[in-house]
């Protein structure tokens, strides 16, 4: 059982004290309805429970206990943050959001460096405002950058050159490369460096969305798998 008191102000949800009868201690995560993410408009609550695992070899970790175990550090990476005028625990940044800076930089210090810079990326390139979850690179995606990309940088105008893919909404993203299908002269005369790194922000970002709806809805911290190719063969989709 889970027994809780909630304090709801305007859209704000916040879990105070979270008791489990396995652990006598007291688990406290901030939960927020998010709001202002439009990849989570539909979803409500930002962290679910965890879901049993979709495989034999799903045995990825639960959010919530991963939140668990580095509430020291998420605390002191918040507090850090405080006088950021673009972070915004009300609505956007919670305690999942301050961990994944954490697995991957280790230290309050340099997870709070790495979230700062983040916040001023988002903003300089206004990724926080659209959903591009239905629309993958390719001739649907949102970017000129990646239309001019197709254009001048495919062999024979090829749509296999990098595919991005969701088999499974409980799953993680796959995307698939074949540098070997590239038009390696008409990217170099045609693209600009600004084009390239645009296209970059845009696959990165379609696949941080559906990571962190996917990490979201099952309670378990999701990663996405990339596969490189190098032949002039063509990739089918199934």
């Amino acid at each position: 059982y889970v027994r809780a008191r909630w304090k709801r102000q305007s859209k704000v949800i916040s879990l105070i004290t979270c008791k489990l009868p396995i652990k006598p201690s007291l688990l406290r995560i901030h939960i927020i309805e998010m709001t202002s993410w439009p990849w989570l408009k539909d979803v409500g609550l930002t962290v679910n429970d965890p879901i049993p695992p979709v495989h034999d070899g799903d045995d990825r970790s639960s959010v919530k206990e991963l939140i668990e175990s580095n509430r020291t550090k998420i605390d002191a990476v918040a507090k850090l943050l405080q006088d950021d005028s673009l972070y915004n625990p009300q609505t956007k940044h919670d305690d999942l959001w301050i961990l994944r800076y954490i697995l991957s930089r280790k230290t309050v210090k340099a997870s709070a460096a790495a979230a700062k810079a983040t916040l001023a990326f988002r903003e300089k390139y206004k990724l926080d405002q659209e959903d591009l979850r239905n629309f993958p690179f390719g001739p649907a995606a949102k970017s000129e950058a990646i239309q001019r990309c197709m254009k001048y940088g495919f062999q024979d105008n090829r749509k296999d050159v990098l595919i991005s893919t969701v088999p499974d909404t409980k799953l993680g993203v796959i995307l698939y490369t074949n540098h070997g299908a590239f038009d390696q002269h008409g990217l170099v005369k045609n693209i600009s460096e600004e084009d390239w790194l645009l296209v970059l922000i845009y696959i990165s970002e379609w696949s941080f969305q559906w990571l962190d709806y996917v990490t979201r809805t099952t309670g378990r911290l999701t990663k996405s798998i990339r596969f490189f190719f190098w032949f002039s063969g063509h990739i089918k989709r199934h």
